[in-house]
């Protein structure tokens, strides 16, 4: 197994989306949740189906890079 700088600097870029990617979808998932919470209790208004798609799709964005940066992890480990 090889590992150079390169390798290392694919990985650390997409370490770096990921974890951006992430941060935005947990950010938004809680402030749905809280929307939510606030709506039940009569506080608020209920997040719109826009607002839940745009969660939706940031934590697919977030699971995508994940793959790919775990996909870049096992090719280093399968390549002679």
């Amino acid at each position: 197994m090889e590992v150079g700088p390169q390798w290392f600097e694919t990985w650390k870029q997409l370490h770096t989306r990921w974890h951006e990617a992430d941060q935005r979808a947990r950010k938004a998932r809680g402030e749905a949740t809280v929307a939510f919470m606030e709506c039940t209790y009569g506080e608020g208004r209920a997040p719109t189906p826009a607002q839940l798609d745009k969660v939706s799709q940031l934590e697919r964005t977030a699971d995508w890079l994940r793959i790919e940066m775990d996909a870049h992890i096992l090719d280093a480990f399968t390549t002679p």
